[in-house]
């Protein structure tokens, strides 16, 4: 499957809604999972090393966003506002200028309702226009996290990951970490990536070589 025909493939899979039974199970199956894996390789006496997740933040835009639940004046107020700061921020070339006023705009939509993943990551592409790598590093996060065709792990899996290499004695490859501390300010976007989380041969290369690092410290049984 390339890679076109795979974004098709789940744009077909529908919605996630936020807080939805589908997000808890996943969150739960991944514990349980790992759980499980950690106990046959330890049965076994085969070494594990778990990574932790990285993913296109600040290239990627979000698939899907949640309705606003406004009433009928302050949603067409709020829309106002985010087809301002949208058209804006989606040009060829984004002044300084142009970014401050898209920030101003958008700061206005959020104040009626700010859970919406699409008005997060143009708050990234403003802040980041406007020099504010590590504040659009955090809305681009969030917008990944509010993201409701959830193509990229939610930004917690990570930890839960984390935890889960603790618990099991694996070996823990940081990849998210790795990537965080060569990328710019703002977060991953797409020197280290070719889609939402597919590596380009650069970041292969960080990939291999967070791996080696990590698996060179030790291998736990």
């Amino acid at each position: 499957v390339n890679s076109t025909d795979l974004l098709k493939l789940m744009a077909q899979r529908g919605e996630v809604p936020l807080g939805s039974p589908q997000r808890k199970a996943a969150t739960r199956h991944l514990q349980e999972n790992l759980r499980r894996i950690g106990r046959v390789c330890k049965d076994a006496r085969v070494p594990l090393a778990l990574c932790t997740l990285a993913a296109n933040d600040a290239g990627f835009a979000p698939v899907g966003s949640v309705a606003v639940d406004l009433d009928e004046a302050q949603t067409k107020q709020w829309s106002t506002w985010m087809d301002g700061a949208a058209d804006r921020m989606t040009r060829d070339y984004v002044a300084v200028a142009e970014a401050a006023e898209a920030l101003e705009l958008l700061e206005r939509a959020a104040a009626l309702s700010d859970e919406h993943a699409w008005l997060r990551y143009l708050q990234g592409r403003a802040l980041e226009r406007l020099g504010r790598g590590d504040e659009a590093y955090r809305a681009y996060r969030k917008a990944r996290d509010l993201d409701t065709m959830p193509w990229r792990a939610p930004t917690g899996h990570s930890e839960i990951i984390r935890v889960q290499a603790r618990e099991v004695g694996a070996v823990l490859v940081d990849v998210e970490t790795a990537f965080d501390e060569v990328a710019p300010p703002q977060g991953v976007g797409w020197q280290w990536m070719v889609d939402h989380v597919h590596f380009s041969v650069p970041g292969q290369v960080l990939l291999a070589r967070a791996m080696a690092q990590s698996m060179g410290d030790g291998v736990a049984m």
